[in-house]
């Protein structure tokens, strides 16, 4: 189900292209924002922790921990949650010493499940901005005219400009 429907598309953004050509261009923007920046609801991080570390930063703010296995040479555990702990706002996750499974460091490879804060409204602010955008694109190179000259980079910039709004960001 996407972020918005085509009504709450049509709130924000002049068209009158058929629902199902807005569907496919809602769609598609949004498969460019959680291709780029995960999933709406649960995310899992998968890292080779090549150093020795007692911290994993995660790539986006965690609410909660659903699960962490963790791969010690060639076998996997499953860790409790008193194991670890989510640190800084939820952007790390911090090995515990004193615990049923303590240790110093993370073991060579992580793999953390968890629920992102809800950026939602930032979300679905995003998936607005890049529909408009592409339903203002008329895909020439170069569109003149006598007050403006639009080029494709600006398209293409545009976009990304839009896009970097859901950039990860460490919280102080």
């Amino acid at each position: 189900m996407s972020l918005i429907s085509i009504a709450d598309a049509r709130l924000h953004i002049g068209t009158d292209l058929p629902d199902d050509a807005l569907q496919a261009i809602i769609d598609a923007e949004e498969a460019l924002i959680v291709q780029g920046y995960g999933p709406h609801t649960t995310q899992t991080d998968v890292m080779f922790t090549r150093k020795l570390t007692s911290t994993i930063m995660l790539k986006r703010s965690a609410q909660s921990i659903t699960s962490i296995i963790e791969r010690w040479y060639t076998v996997d555990y499953t860790l409790a949650p008193e194991d670890y702990e989510l640190i800084d706002n939820g952007n790390i996750v911090h090995r515990l010493v004193n615990s049923p499974f303590g240790k110093f460091t993370w073991g060579d490879l992580v793999t953390i499940t968890y629920t992102p804060l809800d950026e939602s409204a930032l979300r679905v602010g995003v998936l607005i901005d890049l529909v408009k955008t592409n339903i203002q694109h008329t895909g020439a190179n170069i569109e003149k005219d006598t007050d403006y000259t639009i080029d494709t980079k600006d398209y293409v910039i545009r976009k990304g400009l839009i896009l970097n709004q859901l950039r990860h960001r460490v919280v102080s």
